[in-house]
């Protein structure tokens, strides 16, 4: 009903619902004993996660994100010519198109719109996949904190970015690491079967990402290390040179795959890698400790401040707790999950220390998130067993679950439509049916060179069909971000620009410096709406939404 009657808006009672049916879930979970209870359990933690994330994708007729126009452009050439486009098309991801034949294979089979095609792909999947989330934790520490992991993790707000809001190659990763994780926990599962099945997960993800398969790389040689060690001292027999074998053959292939990855002017994947890493080695990185920390200062109500803050040392903090539990090394499993956690949020962290941005540690935190999932779950569950009063365990159940799914589903992150906090910065990135209108026709009608705010910059480029031959597949119009510095009369004639009103009171993403990835929000000012109403500009396109200028 509240889909149905808010379009384009969710109002606060949907976030309290949402949070209330979380922290049901968890006193279903604290409360249960019987084994048969858990499974339907799951199935209701995979509806609730559906809806969160059916709310946030389909409450506007675009997709959302900002590369997943990119991604989704080349699935929908995929499904049209049945072949991956070249590099001109796909970029370095025509050597990476595992995650756009999967999303091209699901809508030539189903015959739906890609919108859904997207969702069901990646959206459905990434939560089917926290089942592997689930095991784990059972088989580690019990049902209860397996089930109570894959509620947490299925309502953070990292989790929910890379699985639904926006959709890029590595939203696939995340769910191949959960089931490789189960592969490398897995006591039941035949020995040859398992190492031929995390051979081939390996092997796929090096050809569905470059960074994130790294990640997964380090993940794995850090909990295949740990568990190696634990063993050694503790006199159990470990598979120690069927993990080495493993380790080698992924770390080859991601290697080799890697030299052959070209990307535009030329430079290889290693160059784009390891050549701000010998830059910061050299002479220091340019990032300055205070933009570092503090980034740049927007000025925010404490109410907003304090829940921001909040959504995002809250897993964290939950988290620290478990890995202080689990550092023990009686248990090997609970031991490596917690030595793998502590090893991930030191490089999330300190590498942006060094002035290395290049790395895009910022999508690591997903695959991070997997493990501080597990151990926030672990150390709830101790400490509300900790009280003697069944009162006191249910309230804090209640609570705690309550405060920590309403904290996640609230944030900016994911929550363009009706931003509870920071209003004024948050930057929506799904578009209406005027600015989706807006930009078919614009596109159907006008042959030249297009320039559009740099938020709608994917949408927009995602409506222009490239010419596509029995031959080759071409882009024939070039869409480039507007320079809302006021140097576009600099641009020659017969150049559109396109003007979304909602922008003089909506932040877009501008860029603050040349650093890499330092942009801040802004609003466009009026007087560059106002530079357009001269005689070197033609207004062509007006539905009162967008504006189309074209120049003399």
């Amino acid at each position: 009903m509240i889909w149905y009657f808010n379009l384009y808006y969710r109002p606060t009672s949907y976030f309290i619902i949402i949070s209330i049916l979380s922290a049901i879930i968890a006193l279903e979970i604290f409360s249960s004993d019987d084994s048969r209870d858990f499974w339907p359990i799951f199935v209701k933690i995979v509806i609730l996660s559906l809806v969160i994330r059916g709310g946030i994708y389909f409450n506007y007729p675009s997709i959302m994100g900002y590369d997943a126009y990119f991604h989704t452009k080349i699935a929908d050439i995929i499904m049209l010519t049945g072949s991956v486009p070249p590099f001109e098309i796909s970029d370095k991801y025509a050597y990476a198109p595992i995650v756009h034949i999967l999303i091209a294979n699901v809508g030539v089979l189903c015959q739906i719109p890609v919108k859904c095609t997207v969702f069901l792909s990646i959206g459905v999947g990434s939560v089917i996949s926290t089942l592997f989330l689930y095991i784990i934790g059972k088989n580690i520490a019990g049902p209860q904190i397996g089930l109570l992991a894959a509620l947490l993790a299925n309502i953070t707000n990292d989790l929910i970015v890379r699985g639904i809001t926006n959709i890029t190659a590595d939203s696939l990763v995340v769910c191949y690491l959960l089931a490789m994780l189960y592969l490398t926990f897995a006591d039941t599962v035949h020995i040859n079967i398992r190492d031929s099945l995390l051979i081939f997960f390996s092997l796929l993800l090096v050809i569905t990402h470059q960074l994130s398969t790294f990640v997964v790389f380090l993940i794995l040689l850090t909990l295949i290390s740990s568990q190696a060690i634990i063993s050694y001292i503790h006199g159990v027999h470990f598979q120690k040179s069927r993990s080495i074998i493993y380790l080698m053959l992924f770390g080859i292939a991601i290697v080799a795959h890697w030299i052959s990855i070209e990307f535009p002017g030329g430079s290889t994947f290693f160059d784009f890698v390891l050549g701000p890493f010998i830059d910061v080695i050299r002479a220091g990185g340019e990032y300055g400790s205070d933009l570092l920390i503090v980034g740049h200062a927007y000025e925010r109500p404490l109410f907003d401040l304090l829940i921001l803050q909040s959504s995002y040392l809250i897993l964290p903090f939950f988290a620290i707790g478990g890995l202080l539990l689990w550092m023990s090394p009686e248990n090997r499993k609970r031991f490596s999950i917690a030595v793998v956690a502590a090893a991930l949020f030191v490089l999330v962290y300190g590498i942006p220390l060094l002035g290395i941005r290049n790395l895009l540690t910022s999508r690591w935190m997903p695959l991070l998130c997997i493990f501080l999932a597990i151990l926030a779950a672990a150390f709830i569950w101790r400490s509300v067993h900790l009280m003697s009063s069944r009162t006191g365990k249910i309230c804090s159940v209640f609570l705690v679950v309550f405060v920590f799914a309403f904290l996640m589903i609230t944030t900016p992150g994911i929550n363009k439509d009706n931003p509870l906090v920071s209003k004024d910065t948050t930057i929506r990135n799904q578009f209406t049916y005027s600015e989706i209108q807006a930009a078919e026709t614009i596109e159907s009608v006008f042959d030249g060179d297009t320039y559009v705010d740099s938020t709608f910059l994917g949408a927009y480029v995602y409506h222009t069909d490239p010419v596509i031959s029995e031959k080759e597949i071409a882009v024939s119009k070039q869409v480039s971000q507007l320079d809302i510095s006021g140097n576009n009369d600099l641009i020659g004639a017969n150049n559109l620009f396109v003007l979304r009103t909602c922008t003089l009171y909506e932040p877009v993403t501008v860029k603050a410096s040349h650093l890499y990835g330092d942009s801040m929000a802004r609003i466009i000012p009026q007087s560059f709406f106002d530079s357009f109403e001269s005689h070197h500009f033609n207004l062509v396109y007006s539905n009162s939404y967008v504006l189309g200028y074209l120049s003399c």
